[in-house]
């Protein structure tokens, strides 16, 4: 909540002066920057089923070209025509297609009415702050009353607003106490007429680097108060994890032990509760989540709305953000939406006309329109009115939930103006100016795909993506040890290269939901999907799983791990990939010794600003050793990192890394002056090691 006082409010305007009146009519202005003054270059939209000639812009002098068009409230589409090319608005985040032309969509306000934007929300010198941008409707009504509304405890805090102003304000506030601040900010015009913007901030000061996180499938978790579950007779069938089992878990402290401050939900949407064809004979349910029948109802067999305020509410007080997972590639056929519009345009094809992988329809070039499976309707995004449905029913989980952000699944399955559209409209309605809100994107795609990741991230679209090229590398090298551990420092060098510019920091992992646990990978193991195996009694597997995490936890990115793999749980394809949590009294002491090696890597990457935050030095990277560095400043984190080495590797460690250091799991004080050994025997070993007076060591 927010403290009683107000600090301070500091009110700045860009070029704040009283409103004079103003013409009614609702002018839109078109901006490009061709690359010379010499284009030619028109507008064309759907005011008028994009019809030529048209608009003509006009070249300014600072080489942008400016055209205007008098347009009412609503989406419009519209492209430029640059010397007959048709070219989207790169300075607007919505992309659709026109005829198989790219086009822009810009979502015009209604400028009879008052108009509110908040920006650049942040906590900053023990301070709330935002900007708010007022526009008053176009007859010039002025604001009379801005005010900031807790939304825990509906306490209102009242902004002064000059009389007849305009423009950008800067708003300062106290800094709130509660770890997550969920606001909303109204302002009110003479006439009455209320607009409103609504927001969240953290206060705890960690960004994307920051997180460690945790993948949750909530039918195969826990249930009812924390019980254990066994995997169902049939073994895709719902096992009855309940979100009160997360809850339980939460107040365990499973998470914290862990080092883990975010949790990706899958998806907890009302799925059907038919049975289908999962392949090899064999039916399956909607328990995953992924096969919604509703918009915006929680599966009951999942629990309430309640519950899951509740079990937000309990990860919040613990400093814990909590991302949803959302499918809005496809429906179910008893979903609502097909049921309705089957016929008109909503849906790419029909029943078993292009299921994805056939010969019809290969993955490389149906992939936008292809079904999963024949009762699985692929969404048309080209479809105006499909993508504003499925936009706003996402959007509705996230005004109707304290989500700290999305997971979005099947992300290349669909044009990248969808994600656009999603991210887009939960930064105008759930998280306006937030810099909390995360956009995570499931690219699946193989070991070399990083342009295909690179596509989708940027300022208008997903703030981050799973690095599948890393957890490739990151595989063969230490878990099924089929390639030369450079390929991880290759990889992580690669994707610098492709996406560095986007700011965006990738979540990298080891396994999934989607692909054999790790364990299983680690082990060799050749079971099918449907056998439901042991843990491994090889002291290598064990060995590896330790190895591949440590190398995961000193990366840069950030390291997420799906349920079970802090266990080395088996499984070698779905649905055995997602069998339920074991109770914890009958796990092997080498799945309890794995869970508290990665409960150690969480809390020193909690404690370690350079495992964090700090520059990537590879320091050595061949076959069979890594040595990596991550430095901010003075501070560092050294990993060692050796698979099998052929012979001894020496190295002598140049600044900043040459100082009185202390290995973290084994302890013992060295000096990095000296010459730094991995001996010839040292077979799937690691350390990591802290300068000597660092307080992580006394984690």
């Amino acid at each position: 909540m927010l403290r009683h006082h107000v600090l301070f409010f500091a009110i700045v305007s860009s070029g704040c002066t009283p409103v004079a009146a103003v013409d009614s009519a609702c002018i839109e202005r078109f901006w490009i920057r061709p690359p010379g003054p010499q284009s030619r270059v028109e507008l064309v939209g759907s005011w008028n089923g994009f019809a030529r000639p048209g608009v003509s812009l006009e070249a300014r002098s600072d080489g942008w070209f400016m055209g205007e068009r008098k347009l009412g409230a609503g989406p419009v589409r519209y492209a430029f025509i640059r010397d007959g090319v048709w070219v989207r608005d790169l300075t607007a985040p919505l992309e659709e297609t026109f005829e198989g032309r790219p086009v822009s969509r810009r979502d015009v306000a209604d400028c009879t009415l008052p108009q509110l934007a908040i920006a650049e929300v942040r906590i900053e010198a023990s301070a709330l702050r935002f900007t708010a941008v007022l526009s008053p409707s176009s007859d010039g009504t002025p604001f009379t009353r801005l005010a900031l509304r807790d939304e825990e405890t509906g306490n209102v805090s009242e902004i002064p607003v000059p009389h007849g102003v305009q423009g950008e304000f800067a708003v300062t506030l106290a800094e709130p106490s509660a770890k997550r601040f969920a606001f909303r900010v109204e302002a009110t015009d003479a006439l009455g007429r209320r607009v409103d913007r609504r927001s969240f901030v953290w206060t705890d000061g960690l960004t994307d680097s920051d997180r460690v996180g945790y993948q949750i499938l909530p039918d195969r978790f826990r249930g009812e108060g924390g019980a254990a579950l066994a995997m169902p007779a049939s073994l895709a069938a719902r096992a009855g994890g309940r979100l009160s089992g997360v809850v339980a878990e939460l107040r365990r402290g499973t998470f914290e032990a862990l080092g883990v401050n975010t949790l990706w939900l899958m998806p907890i949407v009302q799925n059907t509760r038919s049975s289908f064809d999962i392949g090899e004979g064999a039916e399956g349910t909607g328990y995953h989540g992924y096969w919604a029948a509703s918009a915006d109802a929680i599966d009951e067999s999942l629990g309430t709305d309640d519950n899951l305020r509740e079990q937000l509410s309990e990860a919040h007080r613990r400093g814990i953000r909590v991302i949803l997972d959302v499918v809005p590639n496809h429906v179910h056929d008893e979903h609502p939406f097909w049921r309705a519009h089957a016929g008109d345009g909503w849906f790419n094809g029909t029943p078993g006309s292009c299921t994805c992988g056939d010969a019809r329809c290969p993955w490389d070039t149906a992939q936008e329109r292809c079904w999963f499976a024949p009762y699985l309707p692929d969404v048309n995004w080209d479809n105006h009115d499909a993508a504003e449905a499925m936009t706003a029913a996402t959007a509705r989980w996230l005004e109707r939930f304290s989500f700290d952000g999305v997971r979005i699944d099947a992300v290349p399955m669909m044009p990248r103006g969808a994600t656009r559209a999603i991210i887009q409209r939960l930064r105008d309605t759930s998280a306006a100016g937030s810099p909390d809100l995360l956009a995570l994107g499931e690219i699946f795609t193989g070991p070399d795909a990083y342009d295909a990741l690179r596509y989708h991230l940027g300022p208008f679209g997903l703030s981050s993506t799973f690095h599948f090229p890393l957890f490739w590398a990151l595989r063969g090298a230490f878990l099924s040890e089929s390639a030369p551990l450079s390929w991880v420092t290759e990889a992580v060098a690669r994707g610098e290269a492709s996406w560095g510019s986007s700011g965006a920091v990738m979540a990298t992992f080891l396994g999934n939901h989607d692909v054999a646990r790790s364990a299983s990978v680690a082990s060799g193991s050749s079971a099918g999907r449907f056998v439901t195996e042991d843990f491994s009694t090889d002291p290598a597997t064990w060995a590896k799983l330790r190895l591949g995490f440590t190398a995961l936890y000193t990366l840069p990115g950030f390291p997420f791990l799906y349920q079970g793999d802090e266990l080395g749980l088996p499984g070698t394809g779905d649905p055995v990939t997602r069998r339920p949590l074991p109770a914890r009294d009958s796990l092997p002491v080498e799945a309890t010794l794995l869970e508290r090696h990665l409960q150690q890597l969480g809390q020193l990457r909690r404690c370690s600003a350079p495992l964090r935050r700090g520059s990537f030095d590879v320091l050595h990277a061949t076959s069979e050793a890594l040595v990596l560095g991550r430095r901010v400043g003075e501070d560092f984190a050294l990993a060692v990192l050796a698979r099998a080495p052929t012979s001894d590797i020496r190295l002598t460690m140049a600044a900043p890394y040459n100082r009185a250091s202390r290995g973290f799991f084994q302890g013992g004080i060295t000096s990095l002056r000296d010459e730094l050994t991995i001996p010839k025997g040292a077979v799937r070993t690691f350390e990591i090691w802290l300068p000597s007076d660092s307080p992580c060591l006394d984690k």
